[in-house]
């Protein structure tokens, strides 16, 4: 399965088409499109993807966020995390899978296993603007990668894999 959770990226998206549309007309027309597209998908054999309109997704103890923060402090966006899920959470999770900060880190904190998961994107030119060069965090090209037996995460084989090295931020 594939998911897809609608985040930062696309409301992005979203305020770009906006701006660009000039008329009803033009919205429907690209809404016709965008629905045939999603049609040759399906037909195509990608019938598994899931899209969910939030940024937390949770299958079995396993959750999977995009939360929009970032931090220059290691560990900070983890210890974030498992502060804000653990009181809201009512079913139990025992990993949490964020992206959205473009690094790579596996830190075990109160029991919880909070996974950055890296990007398989290059950094974006908008995000050195104005920055000095050499400061910052270090970003990965990667992705993460989870073993469950019976709907439970195994806590040894949840990871990141790391491509390559990409560029501070």
């Amino acid at each position: 399965h594939i998911i897809f959770l609608t985040t930062n990226h696309e409301g992005r998206l979203e305020k770009i088409i906006q701006r660009n549309l000039h008329s009803r007309e033009q919205a429907v027309e690209l809404i016709d499109r965008m629905r045939k597209i999603s049609e040759e998908f399906k037909e195509s054999g990608l019938k598994k993807i899931v899209v969910v309109p939030d940024c937390i997704f949770q299958i079995g103890d396993i959750v999977i966020t995009h939360f929009e923060n970032n931090s220059m402090v290691p560990g900070t966006i983890p210890k974030n995390i498992v502060q804000y899920l653990v009181p809201r959470l009512k079913k139990e999770w025992n990993v949490c899978y964020q992206s959205h900060t473009h690094g790579q880190t596996r830190i075990a904190i109160e029991r919880k296993l909070v996974i950055e998961t890296g990007a398989l994107c290059p950094t974006l030119d908008y995000w050195r603007r104005g920055q000095m060069s050499g400061r910052g965090k270090m970003t990965s090209l990667g992705y993460a990668q989870a073993k469950t037996v019976k709907g439970k995460a195994d806590l040894n084989q949840c990871n990141f894999v790391i491509c390559e090295w990409e560029d501070w931020l």
